[in-house]
C-alpha cells in the first residue's frame, strides 16, 4: 500500500469544509489557523474540538488571551455545551502567559547553546525574536523581570 492508504486522516465535522479537504487532516499534523482580528479562528478551532468531543476525542485549546470565562460566554450560542465537554474530560482549555513561555524557550534554547558542540548563528539579517530583539541578543540575555 502507499502512503496515502497507510495515512489515519481527522475529519472537522464542519460541514463544507470537510468536503474541501476531501480526507479531512492528517492525523497528528501541526497546523496553525492565522487571520485578523474577528477572523473568527476562535470559533473555527472549538467548532472543530467540540465536534471531536462530541465523538469520543479529546481536544486541547490552548489561549495565550483569552480566559476561559470569555472563551464560553463567547461560544455560548453555538450549542455546543463547552461546559459539558469541559466536565467530561474530552475539552480542556488552558491559557498560557506568552511572556512566560518565551522566556521559558530562550532557557531551553541558552540550555542547548551551552551544550553544542558548535554555536547556531543567526541566518538572515532580516530575523529576529520575540519582541524585535536580535537573534544573538535574544538567544544570550535572559528577559527582564
Amino acid at each position: 500500500k502507499g502512503l496515502v492508504e497507510n495515512t489515519e486522516y481527522l475529519k472537522t465535522g464542519i460541514k463544507g469544509f470537510d468536503e474541501l479537504l476531501v480526507r479531512g487532516i492528517v492525523k497528528g499534523s501541526q497546523i496553525l489557523i492565522s487571520g485578523g482580528p474577528g477572523t473568527m479562528k476562535t470559533t473555527f478551532c472549538m467548532n472543530i474540538l467540540a465536534n471531536a468531543a462530541k465523538n469520543g476525542k479529546k481536544g486541547l485549546y490552548l489561549s495565550f488571551e483569552e480566559p476561559e470565562i470569555n472563551l464560553l460566554r463567547n461560544m455560548e450560542g453555538y450549542g455546543w455545551n463547552l461546559p459539558e465537554l469541559l466536565d467530561s474530560g474530552r475539552l480542556v482549555i488552558k491559557n498560557q502567559d506568552p511572556f512566560k513561555m518565551a522566556w521559558f524557550v530562550e532557557t531551553l534554547l541558552a540550555q542547548a547553546r551551552d551544550k553544542a558542540a558548535v554555536r547556531p548563528a543567526c541566518a538572515g539579517a532580516g530575523r529576529s525574536a520575540p519582541g524585535g530583539q536580535s537573534c544573538r541578543k535574544s538567544a544570550t540575555h535572559s528577559p527582564r523581570r
